[in-house]
């Protein structure tokens, strides 16, 4: 059914599933290299940090001179 559909009927299906997976909750936590955040642990309370690098299932994050490799579960934008 697809490969019978013109280009616009392709990007207005496109649009119609990101709307939905936007309703249903999204796609997860997205993350951006330069983005300010904090970690989710007392060892790091009241510290921010910005992220270097996005991984799929972590983030590489500078924190007063080292970087942390921390799963997104314990990031929070600052």
């Amino acid at each position: 059914m697809l490969h019978r559909m013109d280009i616009q009927e392709l990007n207005e299906l496109m649009l119609q599933c990101k709307q939905m997976i936007n309703l249903k909750g999204g796609l997860g936590r997205v993350f951006q290299v330069g983005q300010s955040v904090t970690i989710d642990k007392p060892r790091f309370i009241g510290m921010t940090g910005k992220i270097e690098k996005v991984n799929q299932k972590k983030c590489k994050v500078w924190i007063d001179g080292s970087t942390w490799n921390v799963p997104h579960s314990m990031l929070i934008a600052a």
